[in-house]
């Protein structure tokens, strides 16, 4: 239980408990499929917690957080066939405040949810960089594809076009590549070619008067991220700065936050971290948001670990 009260810690918005949250987060792998899953028994179970007299909220948060993503969407289908209506609709009735976001998040598959969450960040007036930072940054290929397809065929928009329309200039060439999805995901490390790229940013930023900013976006979106790590490891042979620190002279704005995203991605990145690594997000969460803000960046991360699945090393 210790994992489910930090997570609703989390999602409810604890007042300064922000780096407890980020703290606790740290070293949750996600979620193991639950063992003797029949979606039918969650069902009954839901539909009991659901219609008890004051509602069984503990019921509902321990069966949608010990379950897959997966699993959950089996237990969605289950309902709908036996209650002849929707699981998310039932749970809203019930439900209040940052709980019922946090089970209506659940129920979503993780397209879906990445989806709808790029469109809000875009969606209206202003526009919410740090989700689109966030998001495009920490999802690997698949993921970002998948939340593609989602948008275009659910949504009947084009997240590139939408970028396009909402960002601009060095911002918006940096989302635009994440967005492609088509950075290299080979785990094997090429000592020369890491290199080069290490003189190669060197040379467009820390060596010259201007910042040549394409340079950075290029190694930044396109490379994998061990490839990432061999490169930031390979630069102090030509600098006396670390990456962060190169970034933080060289770059302002909304495009060095994302490629300081980046960047704490590939310098943290590890062959047997999932693409949802809480490190990251402990790294990289904002700590300057607003309180309005910092509800949707922890209901994020939270769904995001618990959207892993692994298979226990037993």
């Amino acid at each position: 239980m210790a994992m489910i009260s930090e997570f609703l810690k989390q999602a409810w918005f604890m007042e300064n408990q922000e780096q407890q949250c980020i703290e606790s987060s740290k070293g949750i792998r996600g979620v193991e499929s639950y063992p003797d899953f029949d979606p039918s028994v969650d069902v009954v179970a839901l539909d009991r917690a659901i219609t008890v007299k004051g509602v069984d909220e503990a019921t509902i948060i321990d069966i949608l957080t010990k379950r897959t993503n997966a699993q959950r969407q089996l237990i969605k289908a289950a309902y709908q066939q036996t209650k002849g209506k929707s699981l998310e609709e039932a749970l809203k009735k019930v439900l209040k405040s940052h709980l019922e976001d946090v089970v209506v998040a659940l129920l979503k598959t993780p397209a879906q949810f990445d989806a709808e969450e790029l469109r809000a960040s875009m969606k209206g007036l202003g526009t919410d960089e740090n989700t689109l930072i966030e998001i495009l940054v920490s999802r690997n290929n698949k993921e970002i594809k998948e939340a593609n397809r989602f948008y275009e065929e659910v949504l009947k928009r084009d997240l590139i076009q939408d970028i396009i329309s909402d960002t601009s200039g060095d911002f918006q060439k940096a989302l635009v590549a994440l967005a492609k999805a088509d950075r290299c995901e080979d785990p094997h490390v090429n000592d020369e070619l890491s290199d080069n790229d290490a003189r190669a940013l060197y040379e467009a930023g820390e060596k010259r008067k201007g910042t040549d900013i394409n340079v950075f976006i290029n190694v930044l979106t396109t490379r994998s991220y061990p490839h990432l790590r061999s490169v930031f490891q390979k630069y102090r042979k030509y600098s006396k700065h670390d990456m962060n620190k190169v970034l933080d002279l060289e770059l302002k704005g909304d495009i060095e936050n994302c490629l300081t995203a980046l960047g704490a991605k590939g310098d943290f990145y590890s062959s047997f971290m999932s693409t949802y690594d809480l490190e990251f997000y402990a790294i990289t969460l904002p700590h300057h948001v607003p309180k309005w803000q910092f509800h949707s960046n922890v209901l994020r991360h939270s769904l995001a670990t618990l959207n892993i699945s692994y298979v226990s090393e037993k």
